[in-house]
């Protein structure tokens, strides 16, 4: 999972960086249109009133490019550290359960199942949060598989079509 979400980081850099660059000789065609439009001003080739409507057209337009590539680069990997961490948390998670103090079980099962637990014959049950019951569930329906890592589930194979979000599967030949 942490290759994968390596690779998916690296994917996501290049994706946005390119989306980026073109956002910024947007905004930059914008200033050579502003800069034409005052010489026009300047030189009384437009009037007051047509030179206000077109400046702020654009700089409109240039402010909603700017706003939108301030937004890309702080949110461009902004997932993968959180999505990092619940990895990592739910790597442990098994250590923890066999031969982990009471007090990081107790943080763990916290974690998994929130502050609802419920204690019926000496043991404490709950039904997991997402993203972790996603985990129980796979984890039940792969439990006599040896290939966890690459089960179908966790990892569906895109065919030749274009990826489907919409659909459970990524692949809608599935």
């Amino acid at each position: 999972m942490k290759q994968r979400l390596e690779a998916d980081k690296m994917d996501s850099a290049q994706t946005v960086s390119a989306f980026v660059q073109t956002t910024r000789d947007k905004v930059s065609v914008i200033n050579n249109k502003l800069q034409r439009l005052l010489d026009g001003y300047l030189d009384q080739l437009i009037d007051q009133e047509t030179y206000k409507q077109e400046k702020n057209k654009l700089v409109s337009s240039k402010k909603s490019l700017e706003e939108n590539l301030l937004t890309l680069e702080r949110t461009q990997t902004g997932w993968i550290e959180p999505f990092s961490k619940w990895i990592d948390q739910a790597e442990n998670l098994p250590a923890v359960a066999e031969c982990g103090t009471l007090l990081e079980q107790k943080s763990a099962a916290k974690l998994l199942f929130g502050s609802n637990l419920q204690l019926s014959a000496s043991e404490a049950s709950g039904t997991a949060q997402s993203p972790w019951d996603f985990l129980q569930e796979t984890k039940n329906s792969f439990k006599n598989s040896e290939i966890f890592a690459d089960c179908a589930i966790l990892e569906p194979k895109v065919g030749l079509e274009p990826t489907t979000c919409g659909l459970r599967y990524r692949c809608s030949t599935r």
